[in-house]
């Protein structure tokens, strides 16, 4: 069970999959915040057929700061936060929406937003350094997502994050500041029976504490052999969007595929590539 990236580069990925499969181990990507509560009653809801099929999503997870707060995170190089890029801490916000549609991100382009606007900031941003991250995804439905990471004024309430989902007959969505924990379902007139709009909140249920939930999925899976949610697959696929993020950004923000690793065939392209942020991507 990992509660951290599940790989640093895609050779890794590679690695991990197949060690998983010829050892028959269960491995669990411990993503939590799929499990929060207005998270799975997104996913109720969608899975439902309440608001129709994806189309495009937004996401955000994002800590406010001081200028104390940022000045004492600049200066201690041993924090793990200032030795990643800021594309590479993206799951709290992107693991939610791949739970409540089912969808995978197939490709990234990416952007890096400086902490000001100095040349040395705008340097640093380019190479992946800055204050928060950007990323549209298009995800293997054909719907888009844009992600949005880090640290910025106006964060959600603690240990929350923020979803929309607008589907092909409605909108789905947890609410903003003050109210994050509350859903909120919105259908257009011609998609109800009454032709009027429906605009309603949820309260979801908050007895059930994530992190439990997820040690409960690791241990059920490892009892009845059935995979979990968050596989060594999903959790690769999810940690694939940091590094070809990454690479991204550095050739332009152009939009770069995320492979496949789940396929054999396209892991042999990808086995030897140790590529992890510290020069020039590959071609």
């Amino acid at each position: 069970m990992s509660e951290t990236a599940a790989c640093k580069t895609l050779a890794e990925g590679v690695q991990l999959l197949r060690t998983v499969e010829q050892t028959g181990r269960v491995y669990l990507f411990a993503a939590n915040y799929p499990f929060k509560p207005q998270v799975r009653e997104l996913r109720r809801l969608y899975q439902a057929g309440e608001v129709g099929t994806f189309q495009y999503g937004e996401c955000e997870y994002l800590h406010g700061f001081s200028p104390d707060y940022l000045t004492q995170f600049g200066e201690e190089p041993g924090h793990w936060r200032s030795r990643i890029s800021s594309l590479a801490y993206c799951t709290h916000a992107i693991t939610p929406v791949m739970y409540v549609t089912d969808t995978l991100p197939t490709e990234v382009s990416a952007f890096v937003i400086p902490s000001d606007s100095s040349p040395e900031s705008l340097d640093a941003a380019r190479r992946g350094r800055g204050i928060a991250a950007v990323m549209l995804m298009r995800m293997d439905t054909g719907a888009y997502l844009k992600s949005l990471h880090g640290f910025l004024q106006g964060e959600q309430e603690p240990e929350t994050c923020w979803i929309r989902i607008h589907g092909s007959g409605g909108l789905l969505e947890n609410l903003r500041h003050g109210d994050s924990r509350r859903v909120r379902v919105r259908k257009e007139a011609w998609t109800t029976p009454s032709g009027q709009v429906e605009d309603t909140v949820h309260d979801p249920l908050w007895e059930r504490c994530d992190d439990a939930l997820v040690c409960e999925s690791f241990a059920r899976a490892m009892q009845t052999g059935e995979p979990p949610y968050f596989d060594v697959y999903r959790g690769v696929i999810a940690s694939l969007v940091a590094i070809c993020g990454l690479r991204s950004l550095l050739r332009g923000s152009v939009p770069v595929a995320i492979p496949d690793l789940r396929q054999e065939d396209v892991r042999h392209e990808y086995e030897s590539d140790d590529w992890n942020g510290l020069e020039a991507p590959p071609k």
